[in-house]
């Protein structure tokens, strides 16, 4: 899979394929969970649906999306943070 989770609504079908895909390494990006970048999402959603766009970008629970990788048998190896994005990579555990 080639996709940022904050492109899709129902992110827990997304990771769950994408956790029953992957061998041995999962690695994702997704916005930070943060009053600021929630700011900048809805902005961003604003100006679209101005502009009748129909895509929208999602803010979605960390905590969450972590539970669905560990339940799917993936230990967090490496995480990336910047002001607004978070990159993980995860390792299906042996």
């Amino acid at each position: 899979m080639d996709r940022v989770v904050c492109c899709y609504p129902a992110y827990e079908p997304m990771l769950h394929y994408a956790a029953s895909h992957a061998r041995m390494l999962l690695a994702m990006s997704y916005p930070r969970d943060r009053w600021h970048v929630r700011i900048m999402h809805a902005a961003e959603n604003m100006l679209r649906w101005i502009r009748r766009n129909a895509f929208r970008a999602f803010v979605h629970p960390v905590t969450e999306m972590e539970a669905v990788l560990v339940n799917g048998g993936f230990t967090l190896i490496s995480r990336t943070a910047t002001l607004a994005w978070q990159m993980d990579v995860w390792r299906r555990s042996a």
